[in-house]
């Protein structure tokens, strides 16, 4: 599977085996990574709908493209799943991809959201995207911080209600 790794993480690629083994359980999924799985696994927002959702979008993308969701291991002191990050599908037309990252609580306010974030951003230049938005709600401090660190900017109203939009074009497009 495809594989990026930062200072601390290891991002893995989703794959349609992975994706059901999240799926059918904690103890699956721990086998199907190869890492330990903490019993606060799924973090926020990765219900089993945001699961189907994924394994959907995989089956439209070309079988290495890296627009997909990531799992996100923490490499020491053992190999743990943390959280996940990803993109929300492959770049529109006007070349702007998506992001989005959640971790568990136990390891938030250590900076691996914004390293994670900061891996997809250098994902989406190398592979040809011309913007990274993400979408947040203002409350989300800790969210909207990650977004600022990595150098998005404010860009006005999200599409769902009470969300906004951060961006970071990599050229004038």
């Amino acid at each position: 599977s495809m594989l990026f790794q930062t200072p601390r993480l290891m991002l893995t690629g989703a794959d349609a085996p992975i994706l059901d083994a999240d799926l059918a359980g904690r103890d699956s999924l721990q086998i199907a990574l190869g890492v330990s799985v903490p019993e606060a696994w799924p973090p926020e927002l990765l219900d089993p709908s945001a699961l189907r959702w994924t394994r959907e979008l995989l089956g439209r993308l070309p079988a290495y493209s890296p627009w997909r969701m990531y799992y996100v291991v923490l490499e020491s002191p053992t190999r743990t799943l943390i959280g996940i990050c990803g993109f929300k599908g492959a770049p529109d037309a006007e070349g702007q991809v998506e992001i989005g990252y959640s971790v568990l609580p136990a390891y938030q306010r250590r900076g691996f959201a914004t390293e994670a974030a900061r891996a997809l951003i250098g994902i989406a230049l190398a592979c040809g995207a011309k913007a990274v938005m993400a979408t947040t709600f203002p409350e989300l401090m800790a969210s909207v911080r990650v977004m600022e660190v990595c150098g998005l900017q404010n860009a006005g109203p999200g599409d769902e209600p009470g969300t906004v939009k951060y961006r970071l074009a990599f050229q004038s497009v």
